[in-house]
């Protein structure tokens, strides 16, 4: 079987090759923060799905506070990679690795995010604080104080800092 990014002009590859690489793989995305840890508590969700080609990762991830039992704790909240990234911090605007929503269950609103590396197994979310304005990282306070059911849920993509297994 050829590597992924090792084909040669008037190679024939088999469905089964082509196929091989777009393998999801499951992973449980853990939400830390730079402060006291917080506790997703009782009913909570973490989960995520990722694809590996080469060195380039695609995923998505959701998360979300359980109905009892929640600590918030303090500080910017980071949520884990599936596999370390090439870079451990980056230009705020030149490595914007992803998107997603914030969601304040209590009081029904919907922050768009975008993310950043922190580190390289960790992003780092900002919310836009209003229209055309500047970014804040996302934190037990902002944009709005976490409570029971608040959740995360996003995309990424990014380079690896190793291949995938062939």
């Amino acid at each position: 079987m050829a590597t992924f990014g090792t084909f040669v002009s008037g190679q024939i590859l088999t469905a089964a090759e082509l196929n091989a690489p777009m393998v999801w793989t499951s992973y449980t995305p853990a939400l830390t923060s730079s402060g006291t840890q917080p506790v997703l508590g009782t009913g909570s969700i973490a989960s995520g799905k990722y694809v590996q080609l080469d060195k380039f990762v695609f995923g998505y991830f959701n998360i979300a506070f359980g109905t009892s039992g929640i600590t918030v704790g303090t500080g910017n909240y980071l949520i884990s990679l599936p596999v370390a990234s090439a870079r451990t911090t980056g230009n705020f605007w030149e490595y914007n690795i992803g998107t997603g929503t914030f969601g304040d269950a209590s009081g029904g609103n919907d922050f768009m995010v975008k993310f950043n590396f922190n580190s390289a197994t960790t992003l780092l979310a900002y919310y836009w604080t209003s229209f055309n304005a500047q970014l804040a990282a996302v934190s037990a306070t902002a944009p709005v104080t976490v409570a029971a059911s608040d959740r995360f849920s996003g995309f990424f993509c990014y380079e690896a800092a190793t291949a995938a297994a062939a």
